[in-house]
C-alpha cells in the first residue's frame, strides 16, 4: 500500500502481532509459528491501523488471525481427526486524545484458539500505551510508549513508511512460559518504545535514533531481532 496525502501529512501504518515463535505448540498437537521477529510469517493474531498525529487520525485495528491447525490425535482408542479453523480476534483503540502535532491512545488486541472447547479456553491478550508526535519540518516521528500483556505467544510491532517498503520494528519480545500464562487478562511488561524515526521529503524511513545513539534501517532492525533472540 502506498500513502498519498496532498497536504504533506501522512497516516503511518502500525503492525501488532501475537505469534508462537516455536514450531509447534500444545505438546506438539498444534501448529506453531516457527519464527523469530519479523515482517513475514504467520500470526495467531495480528492487528493493522493508522496514526496520522496531523490530521487528528487514529483508526480502529483491523485484526485478524492466521489458521490454528490441530495435526491430529489418538485419545485412548480413539482417533481425533486433524482440525484447521480461523479465529475471530478482536482489536480496539480507546483513549484517543491530539495536541501539538501529537496522538496518544491505548491499543489492545485479544483472541482465542477457535479449536478448543471455548468456555475454558483462554485468550491472549496485548495492551500497549502509545504516543506519535510528528515534525514535518524536521522529517522526524517521535514514538514512545510501552506494550504489555500475556507473556505467552510472542508479541512484536513495527511501522510502515510512505512507499509501504521500509518498515521498523518498535519492539518485540519472545514468549516466556506456555499455555498456562494465557490464563486472566495479564498486564506483564512486554516491551518500551522510545525512538525517533526519521523521514526524508516522500515520507520514507531513513534511520533511528535512540538517546544518543543514530541507527541506519537494517542497524535498527537487526538490533531488535537480535534482542528478541537473546
Amino acid at each position: 500500500m502506498r500513502f498519498i496525502d496532498p497536504d504533506g501529512m501522512w497516516p503511518w501504518s502500525v503492525n501488532v502481532r501475537s505469534f508462537i515463535s516455536a514450531s509447534s505448540a500444545g505438546g506438539g498437537f498444534f501448529y506453531g509459528d516457527g519464527r523469530g521477529a519479523s515482517f513475514t510469517g504467520t500470526s495467531r493474531v495480528y492487528s493493522n491501523f493508522t496514526v496520522d498525529p496531523t490530521n487528528k487520525v487514529v483508526t480502529q485495528p483491523v485484526s485478524r488471525s492466521n489458521e490454528t491447525i490441530f495435526y491430529g490425535a489418538m485419545v485412548g482408542a480413539t482417533y481425533i481427526s486433524p482440525i484447521v479453523h480461523r479465529g475471530s480476534p478482536k482489536g480496539k483503540n480507546e483513549n484517543i486524545a491530539f495536541s501539538n502535532n501529537t496522538a496518544s491512545f491505548d491499543f489492545s488486541h485479544s483472541g482465542k484458539d477457535p479449536i478448543t472447547f471455548q468456555p475454558l479456553t483462554p485468550a491472549l491478550d496485548v495492551h500497549a500505551g502509545l504516543s506519535f508526535n510528528v515534525d514535518m519540518k524536521k522529517g522526524t516521528l517521535n514514538i514512545t510508549g510501552s506494550f504489555t500483556g500475556d507473556q505467552f505467544p510472542s508479541t512484536e510491532a513495527f511501522i510502515t513508511d510512505q512507499s509501504g517498503k521500509g518498515k521498523l520494528f518498535l519492539g518485540a519480545q519472545m514468549e516466556q512460559g506456555g499455555l498456562k500464562d494465557l490464563v486472566g487478562d495479564n498486564k506483564q511488561p512486554l516491551f518500551n518504545v522510545n525512538m525517533q524515526v526519521n523521514f526524508d521529503s516522500k515520507g520514507n524511513f531513513t534511520g533511528v535514533r535512540q538517546g544518543d545513539i543514530n541507527y541506519s534501517v537494517s542497524d535498527w532492525n537487526k538490533k531488535v531481532q537480535e534482542g528478541f533472540n537473546k
